[in-house]
């Protein structure tokens, strides 16, 4: 990663508030350990915000935000805004994607992402995006609450510094104790009842199959549902853009699916027999879980 773009990474994440205003960015070091880049290269991409207006420099002390917003006129920031989307579109269009199939990428993105909102207070932290995506929305189904729930990896908490509260997986709140994470909840979850009941009944003999957004949650849920239903047989995982997608369905048994996956693999499903595969909160009242939300 070049420093231009190291740049761009950071003008996003002030811009959207992850580092307010007189907040101070990670040091060097830190932010190359994180982006796996060198010092150097940070170091770079700092000077090049310091000259455009976005932070300050102090020896010793490392970087401070001075705005979260280019002081550009609405014109501007539309007309940069366009340029951008050309080149994305540039891009996307030669992989054979249709106009409707590029709104639903960019809605599924402004679900993760939202520029224009305040920083998140109250987080669903787990090691993949798709499964904190997942704890969130479970949640919020379950206690009926109004206001947001920010998904978030674990290894990216100590950006989110000014969050309330840190919601999580029960199996994972040791993980995220040793993090040292503060109001910290861990809630206890599991999968639907038909998905559970439908894997108990394959034998040793019969194959799974299971399509997940993200690696981690393809490895955290073959473990789940092995232990859960004791299935026994052959898993066969696969991410939602892989070319043998077609393949799993046709020689599973059963095709298991997270909500992310569904329109790449409804052009394969047919008759063959596929659930939908979400966790789901149990144990904790709508009333006491909106009691803990509301005092976030």
């Amino acid at each position: 990663m070049e420093a231009g773009r190291i740049a761009e990474f950071l003008r996003y994440e002030i811009a959207r508030g992850t580092y307010p205003p007189g907040d101070r960015l990670p040091s060097i070091r830190a932010l190359a350990r994180r982006l796996g880049v060198s010092p150097h290269r940070v170091g770079a991409a700092y000077r090049i915000l310091a000259r455009e207006g976005w932070i300050a420099l102090h020896v010793g002390r490392g970087a401070t935000v001075l705005r979260q917003q280019q002081a550009l006129s609405k014109a501007e920031r539309l007309e940069q805004g366009a340029r951008i989307l050309e080149e994305a579109l540039r891009r996307l269009i030669p992989l054979g994607l249709s106009a409707p199939d590029i709104l639903h990428l960019l809605e599924e993105q402004l679900t993760y992402e939202s520029p224009t909102q305040p920083p998140p207070r109250v987080l669903f932290a787990a090691p993949g995006r798709e499964e904190a995506q997942l704890g969130a929305e479970a949640l919020l189904l379950a206690s009926g609450w109004a206001g947001p729930i920010y998904p978030v990896r674990i290894e990216e908490l100590s950006a989110y510094r000014q969050a309330s509260r840190i919601f999580c997986f029960l199996s994972d709140l040791s993980l995220l104790r040793a993090e040292g994470c503060e109001q910290l909840v861990g809630l206890p979850f599991t999968f639907p009842r038909t998905v559970l009941e439908a894997v108990a009944e394959l034998s040793a003999e019969q194959s799974l199959g299971l399509v997940t957004q993200e690696s981690e949650t393809l490895t955290r849920y073959t473990e789940r549902l092995r232990s859960w239903t004791g299935f026994r047989g052959t898993v066969v995982g696969l991410l939602r853009d892989h070319e043998a997608l077609g393949t799993l369905v046709a020689t599973c048994d059963l095709v298991l699916y997270t909500p992310a996956c569904l329109r790449q693999l409804r052009p394969h499903l047919g008759q063959r027999p596929a659930l939908l595969i979400r966790p789901e909160l149990f144990g904790w009242s709508p009333g006491e879980l909106q009691t803990l939300l509301g005092s976030s």
